[in-house]
């Protein structure tokens, strides 16, 4: 698996257990507004944390388990 892959597996793994949670109760779990939640999905942010879980070699199999795993590139 590419690290682009992993990746894009790793933000829709984000996504489903936010899902999940409920972005409401995410955002107060976080201590910000619903409001910036909806804004960290949008942005972009989300992405980019699951990007760095895969440069990391972090795979998010569920909302309660990551494996690290050897990255598939170097740094």
């Amino acid at each position: 698996m590419t690290r682009a892959e992993l990746a894009n597996k790793n933000e829709a793994a984000i996504l489903r257990a936010l899902a999940a949670a409920g972005q409401k109760n995410v955002a107060e779990a976080l201590g910000v507004s619903e409001s910036v939640m909806s804004r960290m999905k949008s942005g972009g942010e989300l992405a980019k944390t699951a990007e760095l879980l895969s440069v990391l070699g972090l795979e998010l199999h569920d909302a309660s388990v990551a494996t690290l795993t050897a990255p598939t590139q170097p740094f």
